[in-house]
């Protein structure tokens, strides 16, 4: 038997221990992001909203709309984005929102690319300030801390619901200097393309072509949710499994001891080792990985696009929370 840690796997299904005994991972399951929604709907008072999707996250969006209807709260409008269409049909999908009399929120499960097409068919009919934006930052991808990339600057009101997450500085000082091609995983390929919208090879699903050679420095992409997800997979697996061995063995060293040989005796005591374990990260602080079910123990921040003295917009944030478990 195998302990399977996953820095990326969301699924509600995972959470069954029944079926997946041996299983952690280090984000929230999807129902943890929809629980959060709803009390962000809750406190701005709204139990009528539209919906907005594209093609990636369509399955999503029928989980969150049925989610959000079994807890009181109406979709108004409920419509698909297509990514290549021109601006007449953005503007139609504007014309849908602003048809659904008395729902002004807009939950937006659109890629960060897509969604500002929309953002700009709004602003082309004066009617970007008649509606408000909700989303989530782990599917627009905004870089909410070194500014907005060109044309995908939300407007005044937006809500943003993201991960408070952390990452390790030397983890981050190693991976600035990682290249597509000469360190070529498919991890680091697909992280590649999505940090910058745009693709390696010529069918992706960005409009840019990359070179290979962006950098990464000065960038904010510790806040990644894959990279973030990944240190915290890796330095849980070395903390619980180092605790383990010295506890068990006196030693660490592999392999095991013989009081662990048995391995499913290994597998389901390093399980509840690394899922106890604690990370430490400079300055002594510790932070636990996993929640008791084995899910990550993850943070979320609520942010609001504010309008400042000098008329500019910027990032506030207005909630935190630590962990649903804490609420």
């Amino acid at each position: 038997m195998n302990i399977q840690i996953s820095p990326g796997s969301r699924g509600d299904s995972l959470g069954m221990r029944s079926n997946h005994p041996l299983f952690l991972r280090t984000v929230a399951p999807s129902s943890e992001d929809f629980l959060v929604t709803v009390q962000v709907l809750q406190r701005l008072e709204w139990n009528y909203v539209s919906m907005l999707y594209d093609e990636r996250n369509k399955y999503q969006a029928n989980l969150q709309r049925e989610y959000l209807e079994k807890r009181g709260i109406c979709i108004a409008a409920f419509a698909q984005v297509h990514k290549d269409v021109n601006k007449t049909a953005h503007a139609q999908i504007i014309d849908v929102l602003l048809d659904a009399k008395g729902a002004i929120g807009v939950i937006a499960l659109l890629s960060g690319s897509t969604l500002a097409t929309v953002w700009e068919a709004a602003e082309n009919q004066s009617t970007l300030g008649k509606l408000i934006w909700l989303g989530n930052n782990g599917i627009w991808r905004l870089d909410l801390n070194g500014g907005f990339p060109s044309g995908q600057t939300p407007p005044k009101g937006t809500v943003i619901i993201t991960h408070d997450i952390s990452s390790h500085p030397r983890f981050d000082a190693n991976i600035a200097m990682l290249k597509p091609y000469r360190n070529g995983t498919k991890w680091m390929k697909g992280f590649w393309q999505d940090h910058f919208q745009c693709n390696l090879d010529y069918d992706g699903k960005y409009i840019r072509i990359c070179t290979g050679e962006e950098t990464l420095s000065g960038e904010n992409f510790s806040n990644h949710p894959l990279v973030s997800s990944t240190i915290r997979a890796v330095y849980s697996y070395a903390v619980g499994m180092t605790r383990l061995l010295s506890d068990k063995c006196g030693k660490v060293t592999m392999p095991p001891c013989a009081q662990l040989a048995s391995s499913v005796r290994l597998a389901h005591t390093a399980h509840l080792y690394i899922r106890n374990s604690k990370i430490p990260w400079p300055g002594g602080e510790m932070d636990r990985a996993y929640t008791e079910e084995g899910d990550g123990m993850v943070g979320y921040r609520i942010l609001n696009i504010q309008q400042t003295d000098n008329d500019s917009l910027d990032v506030v944030q207005v909630r935190l929370h630590v962990g649903l478990r804490d609420l």
